[in-house]
């Protein structure tokens, strides 16, 4: 077994167990000893994005994109450390590039739809109204994966449409679920 593939199946085992920081030493390691694939980038990225260090998971989710320009995951994951990041823009551009591979990833769809809710003008105004309106339409059949309504009475809620608000609010237009 090289250097590397010994180094890789012991981040591998680290980072299943959650011990990110273990499992981002490993990845070092195999870098060191000339490993530069997507695998490394997208894994090592991915442990720094659930530590929290976004910044850190951009730089190596950028390199994995680069070496597999057409993963939808590692586009998808590289939008969520923008969207923590704050920057916006650089996130719905990655979650729309995962949706040109994938276009029924709606995971990716539903949160271009919240980072196009934040960038507001000035006076507080969505930038993209109709962009954000398109998502949100795009996202209505399988809203149920992303948002379970009840009623006062404790019925489940079938969402029919969302409509977004001149301020980025999204409203929802129920009805109630009929059961048999």
């Amino acid at each position: 077994m090289h250097l590397s593939e010994k180094y890789l199946s012991q981040a591998a085992a680290a980072q299943n167990q959650k011990h990110y920081r273990q499992a981002i030493d490993c990845y070092d390691k195999a870098e060191q000893s000339g490993c530069q694939t997507h695998h490394l980038y997208f894994h090592r990225g991915a442990c720094h994005y659930n530590l929290k260090h976004n910044t850190l998971a951009i730089h190596d989710l950028e390199k994995a994109l680069q070496l597999n320009p057409e993963d939808a995951e590692t586009a998808n994951l590289l939008g969520n450390a923008f969207y923590n990041n704050n920057e916006f823009d650089e996130a719905i551009e990655r979650y729309s590039r995962a949706l040109y591979y994938n276009d029924k990833n709606y995971t990716s769809l539903h949160w271009r739809l919240l980072a196009r809710l934040q960038l507001k003008d000035e006076e507080g105004k969505i930038i993209n109204k109709a962009a954000a309106q398109h998502d949100a339409d795009m996202l209505t059949p399988v809203a149920h994966q992303f948002y379970q309504l009840t009623s006062k009475e404790g019925k489940p809620l079938e969402i029919v449409a969302f409509e977004i608000g001149d301020d980025g609010t999204l409203n929802f237009k129920v009805k109630e679920k009929l059961t048999a």
